[in-house]
């Protein structure tokens, strides 16, 4: 690729193939693993979070807890003598 740049400006020297030393690789690889380990953690926690989500909308949200196909959780009546 760095040939193919060259041939279209007049900066030949500029665009020479260098090689990486391997410090600087193993960096990028280290840096690489660690970031696809936070992803996966956030992943993980997110899934925990959308688990709870669901138990609380499943626990909350039941049919005895809907009128009206509005669901009305345990501490709607609370809320709504409070506001209004």
């Amino acid at each position: 690729p760095a040939l193919c740049i060259s041939r279209c400006c007049e900066c030949e020297e500029d665009f020479k193939p260098r090689r990486i030393k391997a410090p600087f690789v193993l960096a990028w690889l280290v840096l690489q693993a660690m970031g696809m380990l936070f992803q996966a953690s956030m992943f993980y926690e997110i899934w925990g979070h959308l688990d709870t989500f669901e138990a609380a909308l499943a626990a909350n949200c039941g049919p005895q807890h809907q009128q009206q196909g509005i669901c009305l959780g345990p501490s709607w009546n609370l809320s709504y003598s409070q506001v209004f």
